[in-house]
């Protein structure tokens, strides 16, 4: 079995998100090939991609989060809600992205932009995707990826959002 690839190239941005989605789809048809046990470290993947990367549960407490996610952080983001972690605010995002796709099970592109205490506000690009079901069917966890794209519009280059803003 092999990972496809040919998403990850620079003429497509979000190729990170056709990788992970060939990945949870080979972890998947392993699990059901009961002959074939291997064990796949997503962190070393993960880490190498520039995406910010984290898994959030219902409550939105990152459950899960990428060397990139971790870096963007204000503060640990294990076990933090994500807008306090990523926008320093005590509450969701007005039309939240993440709650949407827990509601939808759909994957959701999104734009944010995101005030920082300097001032600045920075421009991200992402999409979130239903991670993992519960029994019946509904999502239980839901992965939010997302890439610094104010290098576009000729602002500095990020590693992740921080500080307050909202989500489009």
């Amino acid at each position: 079995m092999q990972l496809d690839a040919s998403g990850m190239t620079s003429d497509n941005e979000f190729g990170a998100v056709a990788c992970v989605e060939n990945i949870l789809g080979m972890s998947k048809i392993l699990q059901e090939d009961h002959s074939v046990k291997p064990e796949i470290n997503f962190e070393k993947i993960t880490d190498i991609m520039p995406e910010v990367i984290i898994v959030l549960d219902e409550d939105l407490n990152i459950v899960w989060a990428n060397k990139k996610a971790v870096e963007a952080a204000l503060s640990p983001p294990l076990n933090q809600k994500c807008y306090k972690v990523y926008m320093d605010s005590n509450k969701p995002c007005e039309n939240c992205h993440t709650l949407k796709t827990f509601d939808s099970g759909k994957n959701i592109f999104n734009v944010s932009e995101v005030s920082y205490p300097d001032g600045s506000v920075k421009k991200f690009e992402g999409y979130t995707a239903v991670a993992a079901v519960d029994q019946n069917g509904n999502p239980a966890l839901v992965a939010e990826i997302a890439r610094h794209v104010s290098k576009r519009a000729g602002r500095s280059k990020e590693s992740g959002p921080r500080g307050s803003g909202s989500t489009q």
